[in-house]
C-alpha cells in the first residue's frame, strides 16, 4: 500500500489516502509486502502506515459505522432470503453493541471453536475490547487479524458454564479483567447450530 516508500523515505498523497480509506472502509488489517521485504526504510514504512492507520481510527464514526453494517446485513437478507443462524447473529451482536455503549462495560468476552461470534462481534467496531476466547489455537492465531480482538486459547469444556468459568479466569490471570467489572459474555451453545445465540451481562 505504500510502494513508493520501497525507495523514497515517505509515501505519496495517494497511498496515504489509501491507507486511510481503508480504515474508513472498516478493513480490520492492512498489509506492507515490498516495502519491509526489500525497502530501503522497513522501520519508516512501518511507522508510516500504523501513524495513518491511528490518526484515522480516531476520526472514524464507530456510530454510524455499525447502524451502516446493520443496514446492510437487513438489505442482504430480504434479497437473499438468508441463512436463519447468520440473522440470528447478527441481531445478537448488534444488540451486544448496543449494550456495551449503554451500560459502559468493561469488556466484551466472545467464546467461539471457530472465531465466527468474534469476528461478527468485530464488525460493529465496539469501543470495548474484545476478547477472543477460543479452545482452537489456529484459530486464536487468526483471530490476531480481527480489529479490535485480543485473542485467547482456553481450556476445553463441554458445560457453557465451565467455558465461561474459564473464560474469565484467563481474562483475570493477564491482567485484563478484575473484580466487580461489569462484562458482556457472547456465546453460540446451540450445538446444531452455528449461531451466536447467548448474550449475558454479569459482574466478574
Amino acid at each position: 500500500m505504500l510502494d513508493s516508500m520501497i525507495h523514497n523515505s515517505s509515501p505519496t498523497r495517494a497511498e496515504a489516502s489509501d491507507v486511510a480509506n481503508a480504515v474508513f472502509d472498516g478493513t480490520s488489517a492492512v498489509m506492507l509486502s515490498g516495502e519491509t521485504a526489500i525497502g530501503s526504510h522497513v522501520v519508516g514504512s512501518v511507522e508510516v502506515m500504523a501513524r495513518i492507520a491511528e490518526r484515522a481510527d480516531e476520526a472514524f464514526d464507530y456510530g454510524r459505522w455499525a447502524e451502516r453494517v446493520a443496514e446492510l446485513r437487513k438489505t442482504s437478507e430480504a434479497e437473499e432470503n438468508g441463512d436463519s443462524s447468520q440473522g440470528i447473529t447478527d441481531a445478537m451482536t448488534l444488540a451486544t453493541w448496543r449494550a456495551a455503549n449503554e451500560l459502559d462495560l468493561a469488556a466484551l468476552v466472545c467464546i467461539s471453536g471457530s472465531g465466527f461470534t468474534v469476528r461478527s462481534m468485530a464488525r460493529f467496531r465496539p469501543k470495548v475490547p474484545i476478547l477472543g476466547m477460543t479452545m482452537n489455537e489456529r484459530t486464536a492465531q487468526q483471530l490476531t487479524l480481527s480489529w479490535g480482538v485480543t485473542p485467547f486459547c482456553i481450556d476445553t469444556a463441554m458445560g457453557y458454564e465451565e467455558r465461561i468459568g474459564n473464560a474469565i479466569n484467563t481474562a483475570k490471570s493477564q491482567g485484563i479483567l478484575k473484580s466487580n467489572d461489569l462484562i458482556g459474555v457472547l456465546a453460540g451453545i446451540t450445538g446444531d447450530s452455528p449461531a451466536t445465540d447467548v448474550l449475558r451481562i454479569m459482574r466478574v
